[in-house]
């Protein structure tokens, strides 16, 4: 069901609302491929921590974060991203949302780690400069962190609400 919300189900503004009616304000995708999210730009805008954030999210095959024993766990999914700036191109993060099956549905871990600097132009100085210490204490603060925990946890939660419904109902018909 993860997989195919990613990969197939969202598609639209009203879709990504959905997900979180508060906080999600508009998205868009860039090099979407039906069917899969991986190599995917997911851009969106929202809030988090009441900051509006407009942020280029890049989905990444599990392989980038994970080794092979990820294939040992039957109908583990992992989603895997680097999270950056939308109008610049530089990542400031990573992201994990790893699902892991249950008899009564999964276990939803999802894990961001923060400050960790990466240049799409390739920029070499932007990597080397902004993975410094001290530039990442002054990127990144505490609180984004609390501010992104709150907002990781009410968006799954609604996801959770909801998406089992619309699996059943929609990726019938499709």
């Amino acid at each position: 069901m993860i997989e195919w919300w990613f990969g197939e189900y969202l598609q639209t503004t009203e879709h990504y609302k959905r997900w979180h009616p508060r906080d999600h304000i508009w998205m868009s995708w860039e090099d979407k491929l039906h069917g899969t999210h991986i190599g995917a730009k997911h851009c969106v805008h929202e809030y988090i921590g009441g900051r509006l954030n407009k942020l280029k999210i890049s989905f990444l095959p599990p392989a980038e974060y994970f080794d092979e024993s990820l294939q040992d766990a039957p109908g583990a999914v992992a989603i895997c991203a680097r999270s950056g700036l939308l109008d610049s191109p530089v990542d400031v993060g990573r992201m994990v949302h790893l699902a892991l099956p249950q008899e009564w549905g999964c276990d939803l871990h999802s894990r961001f780690w923060l400050g960790y600097v990466n240049s799409r132009s390739g920029s070499r100085i932007v990597q080397w400069l902004g993975n410094r210490s001290w530039v990442r204490r002054a990127l990144v603060k505490d609180e984004l962190g609390r501010s992104l925990l709150v907002h990781c946890h009410e968006e799954m939660t609604t996801l959770g609400g909801f998406l089992p419904e619309l699996y059943a109902l929609e990726a019938r018909v499709n």
